[in-house]
């Protein structure tokens, strides 16, 4: 079917057209049970709990938001994505139908998966900047003293300047003294067709600006108080939600689609996606993963937030509602820690509302690291939704505090171009290898919540600079620890969980537990500044290493070792887990908890509509 010899937009949408015509002759027919017929892998497990929930209670059969991808035979191979609800890149095409309308839709042999087009939502909510001095960003920005044979010169910070970072968001207001200048494109998909050429101000809401000074605010407003972690970045503005903060997963992949075809204009090396919606599905089907597999495939460093559904009403603990598309195994997903606003990592925590592992269906190992979320102090937008609804957390005229793993995803897409800053030839895979095993583990924090540890951007940076990617090797010694002001050393981790499987590097010693309690890493790593003995990084990424061979999967190969995986290392759902003495299925995490499935309704999350399934 790959000439059809009708216009291509006339057949898909005469053919759901027809679906919903059919449907409703006669006052509709009764609300048909799928079991008839083989669709159990072609639609997903929320959709359908809602198709047997409206076979039971007619009477709430109501419109939802789709996403149908076509079999590839299918698909006309030129349909344009200016045809309206087109999403080309997956072979998709956005529409509504109600509930019984969706029996139809599968036995039309061409429907390859049907699923709901989510309402997409920020990361934060509303409850200092993170302080740079935390993860080391301040270490890196500034300028230092090197010598030219007996010559003293000035070596310029990294400030990330060059890196383009698009902002997947409310939009930035481009006129800020903090981001002036910098903001080199706005656009705008919030409506689902592609806006631009409007006034500056285009953040009526007010997140993505706080979230752009998190990662690359110049800090003037405040005199270098709230200063960003890459204060030199550009950016782009991709604006996917609306003045209340809400957006639809279709929108935004028509927004991820035009950033890749826009990669090479303005220099796109990060993404940032401090948004998401609930898991209702394996990353294989959903189409807002499958849309993200372009921006990686761009060579687009690809940052997301993990979510705030931390706490399930009336319980303690939530685990495994990681949000889409954070569950896709190859972006860097970031989970949300309270540091104290203090530089010190001695009184780090786990917030209760950021979002556990491991992901929903797939049960790999998520959040990949975790970066500053508890009142941070960033930009705000005068009379935006945000700073008019809750004047009570406005700092002074320009800045607003807020809560959330987007801010935590912000700092890390910030060290992410101080990254590509120092070393632009590094892929996304080798990036994201680089932020989890220089993260540093925290103690107050379960794995499941911090993933690989706290962004450490002085050690990552370094690391980052050292590898020589063409000759596939680590240049010279990267000192795994470094000083805060306080004198409080700071060591990287070690260990990095990928998947469903922990890789180790012999930077830890074998016969070590990792992540075990009460463990001081620091007496067992091996490292060299002033002696000739094997630096840490030694072998790490070295020629014969796995991560330089032909097709490796951050999610599926072990990243790299000098003998694959230690000999007891622990396989996600077959042992026990360390720490908290965790199983790792679907039973009970711990006594006080519970794990995300299609039924948890957890507090106002919204999958479409107004309410996600069950009861109104």
């Amino acid at each position: 079917m790959k000439s059809w010899g009708v216009n291509r937009f006339t057949v898909i949408f005469t053919v759901l057209t027809w679906v919903v015509s059919a449907a409703s002759l006669g006052g509709g027919p009764a609300v048909r049970s799928l079991d008839s017929i083989d669709a159990s892998d072609r639609i997903s497990p929320l959709l359908l709990q809602e198709v047997e929930f409206v076979k039971a209670r007619p009477a709430y059969d109501s419109e939802i938001p789709l996403i149908v991808q076509l079999k590839p035979e299918a698909y006309p191979e030129d349909l344009s994505s200016d045809d309206p609800g087109a999403l080309p890149s997956i072979r998709g095409y956005a529409t509504r139908l109600r509930a019984s309308e969706i029996t139809d839709l599968l036995e039309w042999a061409a429907t390859d998966y049907v699923t709901v087009d989510a309402v997409i939502r920020s990361s934060s909510f509303n409850v200092a900047n993170p302080n740079l001095e935390t993860i080391g960003a301040d270490k890196i920005q500034a300028a230092s003293i090197v010598y030219d044979g007996p010559f003293p010169v000035v070596a310029p910070g990294n400030t990330g300047g060059g890196v383009t970072i698009a902002v997947f968001d409310s939009g930035i207001d481009s006129l800020s003294p903090d981001l002036i200048g910098r903001v080199v494109e706005k656009v705008d998909f919030s409506s689902g067709k592609l806006k631009t050429g409007f006034y500056h101000v285009h953040d009526n809401h007010g997140h993505g600006t706080h979230v752009a000074g998190i990662m690359a605010g110049s800090g003037q407003l405040s005199f270098g108080s709230y200063k960003g972690v890459a204060p030199g970045a550009n950016l782009v503005s991709v604006k996917v939600l609306d003045d209340s903060g809400s957006g639809l997963t279709s929108n935004l992949i028509k927004a991820i689609d035009w950033v890749v075809a826009n990669k090479h204009t303005y220099n796109i090396r990060v993404a940032n996606l401090s948004l998401g919606h609930p898991p209702t599905e394996s990353y294989t089907q959903d189409p807002l993963c499958q849309a993200v597999d372009g921006l990686l495939e761009a060579g687009i460093v690809t940052v997301v937030s993990a979510g705030n559904m931390g706490q399930a009403s009336g319980q303690s603990r939530l685990f495994g509602a990681v949000g889409s598309p954070g569950t896709h195994p190859g972006v860097i997903t970031v989970g949300a820690v309270n540091t104290g606003n203090t530089a010190t990592h001695l009184d780090d925590l786990e917030t209760t509302y950021g979002s556990r592992g491991p992901t929903y269906i797939d049960g790999n190992f998520k959040p990949d690291l975790s970066g500053p979320a508890n009142r941070i102090v960033s930009l705000a937008v005068a009379g935006s939704t945000l700073a008019v609804q809750y004047p009570q957390l406005l700092v002074g005229n320009y800045h607003i505090e807020l809560s959330g793993s987007s801010m935590a995803t912000a700092s890390v897409s910030g060290t992410a171009a101080l990254i590509l800053k120092a070393n632009p030839d590094l892929t996304p895979r080798l990036v994201k290898l680089i932020l989890m095993l220089t993260a540093v583990r925290m103690d107050g924090a379960h794995a499941l919540a911090q993933g690989n540890g706290l962004v450490n951007a002085y050690t990552a940076v370094q690391l980052g600079e050292a590898i020589d990617v063409q000759q596939r090797q680590v240049n010279g010694s990267v000192t795994p620890y470094w000083f805060l002001g306080n004198g409080e050393q700071i060591w990287a981790g070690g260990a990095v969980a990928v998947g469903t499987r922990i890789a180790y590097t012999n930077l830890v010693s074998g016969d070590v537990f990792i992540w075990g309690e009460n463990v001081d890493w620091s007496s067992y790593l091996s490292w060299s500044e002033y002696s000739s003995g094997p630096s840490w990084t030694d072998g790490l990424l070295g020629p014969d290493s796995v991560i330089w061979g032909a097709n490796p999967s951050v999610s599926e190969s072990v990243l790299w070792s000098d003998s694959s995986l230690w000999a007891s290392s622990t396989i996600w759902g077959d042992s026990t887990i360390w720490g908290d003495a965790i199983i790792w299925t679907n039973t009970a995490l711990a006594a006080d908890s519970v794990f995300w499935t299609n039924s948890t309704i957890w507090g106002d999350a919204v999958i479409w509509s107004d309410r996600t399934t069950g009861d109104p």
